[in-house]
């Protein structure tokens, strides 16, 4: 309770000395006060009447909303403007601390204040930097000896190796990094360009240097190679190059002669020339294909027409009367070529698995040399295979480590499998080789015994252990 009326005491000094109650949250002066006046509107319904009607007779108003407190502490800055012309509320004015506070709050929460906030501080000039006392009066001063300067020179350029005015260098600099940064207001640059204010301080010269020097390198070039068609791989040059096309009607008329006389090509005349390339391509192609029925143009075939034909199908946009005249050719584009290329792969795909599920490997026979070609050509493009192509391959079980040997093995050892049951059921190993339903397992054990050599020491002792005769009785 001790905390309560202490609280009150210094919520009623508040409202002596400002009017209301209405305490501005996170206020400097006092934030144990603020913070507790928050705090009460926040709990308000957990409030005990008696405390709650001693606050309402004070005039407290518990539904005060932050917006409201910021809206009428702008409407007192307002005024403060339109009577002294700026909004520099000076902290040491004891009739304007509260207003003082809250202009220096704007400053520091300026990153986090809505757009129309800081839309309608900028109407009223608010300067977000925080400024030493006398701002204006110091911005006067620097301007009167800009102005001196001016008319004893009869302009206001002030060259930074001019140690005299050195510190007017500074003073200049500076207004022109706020001018640039948006920061510098209406009446300033009114009495700026009063005095022909250079806002390109020296740049201009910088940038004629600048430019002189890129000229002088594109000359050289042309010496060199007796165009200005300066290749990609010399960046800055090219860079430039491009520069100057784009801002063609931009440039002065020196520079424009300049680049003249070195034979510049401008934008439409590249446009032209490389309409009439196409042109000429487009023949060739058409040539091609009267000749050979498709335009399928290998490199071995010709080199040019190749890259010119393999350029437009990668070209992202292409006019509509071009595509047309191409399409007349036969051509296929990139994205229609994989539509085509993904269905193909399916349609094998589809053949493959009715293969394995049929045979129970992926050994294709020499002559089925379809699949075999698309089978090879498929452990090439493991790595270029899409994740569904992956996932496909997995569900029956593909492996791309798989080998031939494999499946000999797995044909040994289903042969292996036949003479084990053939032991069982007969009592011996030995089905013959000429006549009977078992002749092809007696050719196999013929072959084994002949190329006992070639059998690994696992399927040696295999046939062993079946009591396996390796002398050939006939």
């Amino acid at each position: 309770m001790e905390v309560w009326k202490h609280n009150l005491a210094r919520l009623k000094t508040f409202k002596k000395k400002f009017g209301h109650c209405n305490v501005p949250s996170q206020w400097k002066e006092d934030l144990t006060l603020s913070r507790w006046v928050e705090n009460i509107r926040n709990q308000k319904h957990q409030l005990p009447k008696p405390l709650k009607e001693e606050l309402t007779a004070m005039g407290f108003n518990f539904d005060y909303n932050v917006i409201d407190d910021w809206d009428v502490m702008y409407e007192k800055l307002r005024a403060f403007y339109r009577k002294f012309g700026h909004t520099e509320v000076s902290p040491d004015d004891a009739e304007q601390e509260l207003l003082s506070s809250w202009v220096k709050q704007q400053r520091l929460s300026h990153k986090r204040l809505s757009p129309e906030h800081i839309r309608k501080l900028d109407e009223i000039e608010f300067i977000w930097e925080l400024r030493r006392p006398h701002y204006t009066a110091q911005w006067l001063r620097g301007f009167e000896r800009l102005k001196a300067y001016y008319h004893e020179f009869g302009n206001s350029r002030i060259a930074w190796r001019d140690s005299k005015h050195s510190d007017l260098f500074e003073w200049s600099r500076s207004q022109i990094k706020r001018y640039k940064g948006g920061k510098l207001s209406e009446d300033k640059i009114r009495l700026l360009n009063s005095i022909e204010f250079d806002w390109n301080a020296g740049r201009k010269k910088i940038e004629e240097e600048k430019w002189l020097k890129k000229y002088e390198e594109l000359k050289k070039f042309k010496s060199t190679y007796g165009h200005c068609k300066v290749p990609i791989r010399q960046r800055a040059l090219y860079a430039w190059v491009n520069i100057n096309r784009i801002k063609e009607n931009l440039l002065s008329e020196d520079h424009r002669k300049k680049l003249n006389d070195l034979g510049f090509e401008w934008s439409d005349q590249i446009q032209n020339r490389r309409g009439e390339n196409w042109d000429a391509m487009y023949n060739k192609l058409k040539a091609f294909y009267k000749k050979h029925g498709h335009i399928k143009v290998t490199k071995r075939m010709n080199p040019k027409l190749h890259r010119w034909l393999m350029a437009q199908e990668e070209k992202v946009s292409i006019t509509k009367y071009r595509r047309e005249k191409l399409e007349a050719l036969g051509m296929v584009w990139r994205k229609d070529r994989k539509k085509k290329r993904d269905a193909q792969w399916n349609v094998m795909y589809n053949k493959l698995k009715k293969f394995y599920l049929d045979n129970g490997h992926f050994v294709v026979p020499i002559k089925n040399q379809e699949l075999r070609g698309w089978l090879d050509n498929l452990k090439v493009w493991n790595k270029t295979l899409t994740d569904a192509q992956k996932q496909k391959l997995k569900a029956i079980k593909f492996d791309f480590t798989w080998r031939r040997a494999d499946y000999f093995r797995l044909r040994w050892d289903k042969r292996y499998e036949e003479l084990k049951k053939f032991k069982k059921e007969f009592g011996h190993a030995k089905p013959s080789k000429r006549t009977g339903a078992y002749t092809s397992l007696g050719l196999w054990i013929a072959w084994q015994r002949k190329n006992r050599h070639r059998l690994s020491t696992e399927q040696v002792n295999k046939l062993n252990r079946l009591g396996f005769d390796w002398l050939d009785k006939k």
